[in-house]
């Protein structure tokens, strides 16, 4: 391919930290109301979002927006009069080309109905009214075996661990196997027909058999986070992790990460624009992986969220992965199975850089050399370059 090539610097002497590279918010002319709690869906190619609480005191939305993320633009969907009640904390999925919102809470507590949105009648359709799941927030969801998963979640007696399955098709519903441990504000996701779960503790993957949770991967202190947005790039095999909050702070942060699923790998990718937490995001995908996964660049698109300074915020963020600027941080299985501090091949230089970096400040965020486009050399010899 044509244009300037990168410096490459050696992996095994020098962490390479990228500042805000390759995030980019568009200027709009109108877009939803600043927002959290929302949900965010690729819905047959483009973003949806509905729902989320505002800035004043028991502000609910029950608005849809669709965005075009190659115009950059949002569009306020109409709102049919039998259509989902305001609500925050919700969780939506795709299944069969239609969207499904599921439970959330409003003024008057927590919420177990499920709504299903089809696009091209533009109508919304009362699937359960009650489901026999108790009611919740903050749970996550996603599809396999042709039906939508639903794990954990905030109820009115504490986190959850239950899981459940909802057949869109037959309106049935099946209690599953139990995750480790009560969570919510995590995440779960679909990669090549399994069920990943990813929050304060790590990743966990359902068997194939569909009877056992197993640890993919412990998350360091780095990785503890809930709240966040995670987002699958199918051309490239990886998690793409933004923003959340560390449990023990509660405090907003504006770290992006991504997970390898086949070898189990972190990789720090830099900082995003705003730290964001409970925002949503949704990967559109590359219509040149067809032609070559090598120049596979879909993106992440990510609305809204609450900010450091616990505001709810408006931003419409668009990123594309930038070419290389990251070292693995390898905690992988092995490193996971074995303990802390991770017994990697990089384990010493790892540690050097975390200590040298200064990573960990008071409020369990990364604190990064204030640079913007230039990588910064933290550790041995090498040479300065550019992160394209």
């Amino acid at each position: 391919m044509g244009g300037r090539r990168s410096k490459t610097l050696r992996v095994s002497k020098t962490l390479r930290v990228c500042r805000k590279k390759g995030w980019t918010e568009p200027p709009l002319s109108a877009s939803p109301p600043a927002r959290y709690g929302h949900s965010m869906v690729n819905l047959n190619g483009q973003i949806h979002v509905f729902g989320g609480q505002g800035a004043a005191p028991l502000t609910f939305f029950d608005d849809l927006w669709r965005f075009n993320e190659e115009q950059a633009t949002w569009e306020a969907r109409p709102r049919p009069e039998n259509s989902p009640s305001a609500r925050r904390g919700h969780a939506a999925a795709v299944y069969n080309g239609k969207m499904y919102v599921l439970f959330g809470r409003d003024s008057q507590g927590y919420l177990n109905d499920v709504w299903q949105y089809d696009p091209g009648a533009g109508s919304w359709a009362l699937k359960t009214a009650a489901a026999p799941v108790s009611p919740r927030a903050r749970h996550a969801v996603t599809t396999a075996d042709g039906r939508v998963w639903i794990t954990g979640g905030e109820t009115a007696q504490g986190d959850s661990s239950e899981v459940w399955t909802y057949h869109p098709g037959l309106n049935t519903w099946h209690r599953e196997q139990d995750l480790p441990a009560a969570m919510s504000g995590h995440t779960a996701v679909n990669y090549q027909g399994e069920v990943y779960i990813y929050g304060s503790s790590g990743v966990l993957k359902l068997g194939g058999a569909r009877n056992a949770w197993a640890s993919q991967n412990r998350a360091p202190a780095t990785l503890q986070i809930k709240g966040h947005v995670a987002a699958v790039d199918f051309d490239r095999g990886v998690m793409v992790v933004c923003g959340g909050e560390r449990p023990t702070t509660e405090v907003a942060v504006g770290e992006c990460y991504e997970y390898w699923f086949e070898s189990q790998y972190w990789f720090y990718l830099g900082l995003m624009p705003y730290e964001l937490n409970q925002s949503a995001g949704a990967w559109v995908h590359s219509s040149f992986a067809r032609v070559s996964p090598s120049l596979a660049r879909g993106r992440l698109v990510m609305f809204g969220g609450l900010s450091s300074d616990g505001a709810p915020t408006d931003h419409t963020l668009l990123y594309t992965r930038t070419y290389p600027i990251y070292l693995p941080l390898g905690f992988n299985a092995y490193a996971s199975a074995h303990g802390d501090p991770y017994t990697d091949p990089n384990a010493d230089l790892h540690a050097d850089a975390d200590r040298n970096a200064n990573r960990h400040t008071a409020a369990g965020s990364l604190a990064l050399p204030a640079v913007d486009s230039e990588v910064t050399e933290i550790r041995g010899s090498g040479r300065r370059g550019t992160c394209n």
